[in-house]
């Protein structure tokens, strides 16, 4: 796209990825590299883990802290689903600063709705 506009990477002052707010990807630290493809927001192969989660009985505690239900499309079961399927991804994350979740990234600009609904 650079190149039919006539553009040269250096030309970019910034990228913008609009309306993927509870899309979710996690790079590596030392080379800024995902550990995974994004799981995007219609993303669904939470919903299992999801049900269990509303099978023990803690929605009613997770509405009254973030006023949401429990549903794939939140961002924390996609967090979790990383974290557990991506090989060494979790042990990565306990150690100090090894992975990085978007909201640490140095430089992101977003706006206060782009952070309202998290569970």
């Amino acid at each position: 796209m650079l190149k039919q506009a006539g553009c040269a990477p250096s030309d970019l002052a910034a990228v913008g990825i609009a309306n993927q707010r509870e899309t979710q990807v996690i790079w590596e630290r030392a080379n800024g590299k995902p550990i995974a493809n994004a799981i995007v927001w219609q993303d669904r192969r939470t919903a299992e883990f999801c049900a269990r989660l509303r099978e023990s009985g803690i929605e009613e505690r997770i509405t009254e802290k973030t006023g949401l239900l429990i549903d794939p499309y939140f961002s924390g079961t996609k967090i979790a689903w990383l974290l557990d399927n991506v090989p060494g991804a979790r042990a990565r994350a306990e150690r100090a600063n090894s992975l990085w979740h978007r909201r640490h990234m140095a430089g992101l600009a977003t706006d206060n709705a782009q952070c309202m609904s998290r569970m």
